[in-house]
């Protein structure tokens, strides 16, 4: 799957990995292709799956009310919107498309 994201990056682009490989999981990557359409590869934590389960238990029991945490919704055809609303943090916790 991250060789296919890493098709979709636009040139200059860059790739957020945000996902747990298996452990002793390798990745073998066209290396050229990434150096000559200058794509950057960066890491991000996730969580395990105890806190996965964590997560999921306090939203499935109310204990968390996540649509409170959406502070914008745009449609698909307002995503320059959405995007610039996104940049300016303040006011803004989680703009999310809704479809």
């Amino acid at each position: 799957m991250i060789r296919e994201a890493v098709g979709a990056v636009a040139p200059g682009g860059t790739l957020l990995v945000f996902t747990m490989a298996a452990p002793g999981e390798a990745w073998s990557a066209d290396l050229n292709g990434l150096y000559f359409r200058e794509i950057a590869v960066v890491p991000s934590y996730s969580c395990g799956p105890d806190d996965t389960r964590e997560a999921l238990s306090a939203i499935a029991s109310g204990r968390v009310a996540v649509g409170d945490l959406v502070s914008h919704r745009f449609a698909i055809g307002q995503a320059a919107e959405a995007f610039a609303r996104a940049r300016r943090a303040e006011g803004s916790m989680k703009v999310v498309f809704a479809f």
